[in-house]
C-alpha cells in the first residue's frame, strides 16, 4: 500500500526509487500471468531445469490435471506443501521428524522420543525468569502438537540412564545414583501433566553400558489432552 501511494505521489519518501521500480516490474510480471492457462503458468513460475523450483514443479504437475483455475492450483499447492500426506496411511512406512514438522499430520501410531528434562522442555537457564516462562510455555504447546498427532496410540519414550559424560555434554539435570560412570535422568515434567500412563517396559540397549529407556503408552483421549494445561 505504501508503494502504491508513492507511485500515486500521495506520499514522498526519499531513497525509494529502486524499490518502486522493482515493485512496478513485479506488478507487470504478475499481470502477464493472469490470463494464461495452467500449463503455461507452471512453466512460467516453475521452469523445467530450475533446481530451486524442481520440488514445487513436481507437485504442481501432479495437481494440474485436477484443477481448472489458478486459484485452485494455488490452494492445492498450499495444502500439499504445508500438509503433506503422512507416509504409512497407504502402506507400511515410518516417518521420523521433529515436533515442529509434525504439525498438520496424523498417524495411527505416534512415538515421541527423548522426553527428558532439559531436552523437553529445553529452557535457557541464563534468561530472565519471564523469558524462561515464555520458553517453557512454547515448548509445552509444541509437546501438545506431538501428543495430538495420533489417532489411536501414542507411545512416549525417554532415556532412564546414560553415561555421565554424555549427560554433562547435554547439560541435562540428573538424579543421584546410577552407578560408576552412569547417571539417572529426570523425566520430562510434561509427562506428569498428561495424567496416568502405563509403563510398557524398561530396556537396556545391547552393547551400550548404562543406556536404558522407559516406554510409556497412552490411548489418546480428550481427558489426556486436556491435562496439557495449555
Amino acid at each position: 500500500m505504501t508503494l502504491d501511494a508513492i507511485i500515486a505521489r500521495n506520499i514522498n519518501l526519499p531513497y525509494t526509487a529502486a524499490f518502486v521500480t522493482r515493485y512496478q516490474q513485479l506488478e507487470q510480471s504478475l499481470a502477464a500471468l493472469i490470463h494464461i492457462g495452467i500449463p503455461e503458468l507452471m512453466d512460467a513460475l516453475f521452469p523445467e531445469g530450475d533446481a530451486d523450483a524442481t520440488a514445487v514443479r513436481q507437485i504442481a504437475l501432479l495437481i494440474a490435471p485436477n484443477v481448472q483455475t489458478q486459484g485452485e492450483l494455488l490452494d492445492e499447492l498450499r495444502t500439499d506443501i504445508l500438509q503433506p500426506e503422512l507416509p504409512g496411511t497407504q502402506g507400511q512406512a515410518v516417518l521420523i521428524m521433529s515436533l515442529h514438522k509434525s504439525k498438520g499430520l496424523t498417524g495411527r501410531l505416534v512415538v515421541i522420543a527423548g522426553c527428558v528434562a532439559g531436552i523437553l522442555p529445553s529452557v535457557d537457564s541464563t534468561a530472565p525468569i519471564q523469558d524462561q516462562t515464555r520458553q517453557r510455555q512454547e515448548r509445552r504447546r509444541l509437546f501438545y502438537v506431538g501428543v495430538t498427532r495420533s489417532t489411536e496410540t501414542l507411545a512416549i519414550s525417554r532415556a532412564v540412564r546414560i553415561p555421565r559424560g554424555v549427560a554433562m555434554q547435554m547439560g541435562v539435570p540428573v538424579l543421584p545414583g546410577g552407578g560408576y560412570g552412569v547417571t539417572i535422568l529426570h523425566a520430562s515434567p510434561f509427562l506428569a501433566e498428561l495424567g496416568r500412563t502405563r509403563l510398557i517396559r524398561s530396556t537396556e540397549m545391547p552393547g551400550e553400558r548404562g543406556l536404558a529407556f522407559s516406554h510409556y503408552q497412552l490411548q489418546v483421549a480428550s481427558r489426556v489432552i486436556a491435562k496439557c494445561n495449555l
